[in-house]
């Protein structure tokens, strides 16, 4: 069992988390996707016949006298109604999703900390996820107002960082600074009774608490996952584009199109699938930092345990 209320440097910051992936990961993925797979699975559908009208569109556009824009605005003119409900849907479903896949792992682990261990299930997750739905719809709503100027000074330090070159490598510590203290006010949003912005400002404290060790474990993680990421879907990307380019050369143009779509509809598919399973890795590790943090600012598994050998004494 991982003990998450424990003082950690950064090399136990990557032990840890691999360790508790290593020991829990079956159980978090397998409810995860008790709860979230069929709004995933919905999401793709929609995204594949999304994708398979618009390549019929375009491989349309390869016939004589045929305009793709022409194409895609009568069909949305023609299918008023049903694009209509086709986009209201998609988007419904894809908030939804997400909604569920960023709550989901703080929740988890909230409950992890809570029992001790893994035992428990979708229900109690479930619970859990519906008696904070209000705190977390809060909690966006607060996250869309204070983006606004985290995003203008952020997007004026990284233009800083890339135009010295030099610090294009320090891009993931500022995401990742961002991200975790996002992180650590969602957590104490979920697990006390602080308002939202105390949270945040909460949130903040503990991210400058031992920052180059924290955020620079955040940041690692993000380009570990990045690379892991770029290599999965860009070396069959790559495989594609090259059996398309190798079918044009045979002179049927409208059979690489298909082809070609066809390339990108699984790989949008692929890339959705390992975008969500590289994100959750992220997350457990800043919600590791974050109870690391939470133990080095209130000292609450130091005190339990003193509690605990005074209860046995008397």
């Amino acid at each position: 069992m991982i003990e998450l209320y424990k003082k950690r440097e950064f090399g136990e910051l990557f032990s840890d988390t691999f360790a508790f992936i290593r020991q829990n990961g079956k159980h978090f993925f397998r409810n995860f996707l008790l709860i979230n797979g069929a709004f995933i699975l919905v999401l793709m559908v929609l995204a594949y016949f999304f994708i398979k009208v618009y390549s019929a569109l375009i491989t349309g556009a390869t016939i004589p006298g045929y305009d793709t824009d022409t194409m895609v605005e009568n069909y949305i003119n023609n299918n008023a109604p049903l694009v209509a409900v086709f986009g209201i849907l998609f988007v419904l479903v894809a908030c939804l999703v997400g909604f569920i896949t960023y709550a989901y792992t703080p929740i988890y682990l909230l409950l992890y900390s809570q029992s001790g261990n893994a035992g428990f299930g979708s229900k109690e997750i479930v619970k859990m996820l519906k008696d904070n739905a209000g705190k977390l719809i809060i909690f966006i709503l607060a996250c869309l107002l204070l983006s606004i100027p985290v995003f203008i000074g952020a997007g004026i330090v990284a233009f800083v960082m890339v135009i010295t070159v030099i610090g294009i490598f320090c891009l993931p510590l500022l995401l990742a600074t961002i991200t975790l203290t996002y992180n650590n006010a969602l957590m104490e949003y979920l697990g006390s009774d602080k308002g939202v912005f105390d949270c945040f400002e909460y949130g903040m404290k503990l991210t400058f608490k031992k920052f180059w060790i924290c955020v620079g474990s955040v940041a690692l993680f993000y380009f570990m996952i990045q690379i892991v990421q770029g290599l999965a879907t860009t070396i069959p990307y790559m495989a594609g584009i090259i059996s398309v380019v190798t079918t044009t050369g045979s002179g049927n143009s409208e059979e690489s199109l298909a082809l070609m779509m066809t390339i990108m509809m699984v790989f949008y598919l692929f890339s959705f699938i390992l975008g969500i399973i590289g994100n959750t890795f992220i997350q457990i590790n800043q919600c590791v930092v974050y109870f690391s943090l939470k133990e080095e600012t209130e000292n609450i598994n130091t005190t339990s345990v003193i509690d605990q050998i005074g209860a046995s004494g008397s």
